[in-house]
């Protein structure tokens, strides 16, 4: 089912027509409606009802052995998580990987945030972090941490050929994930903050990953 803001008739239109043509319902109703069936004011005209997000098994992923695959520990507000989605799949990501426990899942609000980039980018939900990062060093990745101050400075920071990059939650990456990578990275800060939001702590290592990518 698609419902469409019963007062953007125009700007809906093109829409409306691709439901009909593809033989999915189409019900006009108050943006009010769309509000609450979104849980967002930023509809934009149109809200969709739809299978739950597909997920891709992570077995999938190594069969065609990305040079870089993103790991997410425990990243709970969804706005950060699609940030994330749209930033890895900007710079050639291949994967995104989240944990089903203590983690946000794909939901509308992420895929808002990603602007499309949910679309674009297999995201995997695995059982055990430990596990997949084993997983992940048998198929030839090495783990590169993002933890402030204790790691390598990022931009002195020689990237191997194929990297599963581990990013942490808002509070970081749990200890005994960062026990399991192979790499600790930093990134200086001038100032007197001590870190950066979650994504874009994440933007600014994995730019750089490819930036160094580029011009080796």
């Amino acid at each position: 089912m698609v419902y469409c803001d019963a007062s953007a008739s125009e700007h809906t239109a093109a829409v409306r027509t691709r439901a009909a043509a593809a033989g999915i319902p189409i019900k006009v109703c108050p943006a009010e409606t769309l509000a609450k069936l979104g849980n967002t004011q930023r509809h934009q005209g149109v809200v969709a009802e739809c299978q739950p997000f597909p997920y891709v098994a992570l077995d999938s992923v190594l069969a065609e052995k990305p040079r870089l695959v993103v790991l997410a520990d425990q990243l709970q507000d969804p706005r950060n998580l699609g940030a994330l989605l749209r930033t890895a799949e900007a710079v050639g990501a291949r994967a995104l990987i989240i944990p089903r426990d203590g983690s946000v899942a794909v939901t509308a609000t992420v895929e808002a945030a990603a602007a499309g980039a949910a679309a674009l980018l297999p995201v995997c939900r695995v059982t055990n972090i430990g596990r997949t990062l084993a997983e992940l060093k048998e198929a030839g990745y090495w783990s590169v941490g993002l933890a402030p101050r204790v790691g390598r400075d990022i931009f002195k920071f020689e990237p191997p050929e194929y990297i599963a990059m581990v990013l942490g939650g808002e509070t970081g990456i749990r200890p005994l994930v960062v026990k399991q990578c192979d790499f600790l990275v930093s990134i200086p800060m001038a100032g007197r903050i001590e870190s950066l939001n979650a994504s874009v702590a994440a933007a600014v290592v994995l730019y750089e990953i490819w930036r160094r990518w580029r011009v080796a």
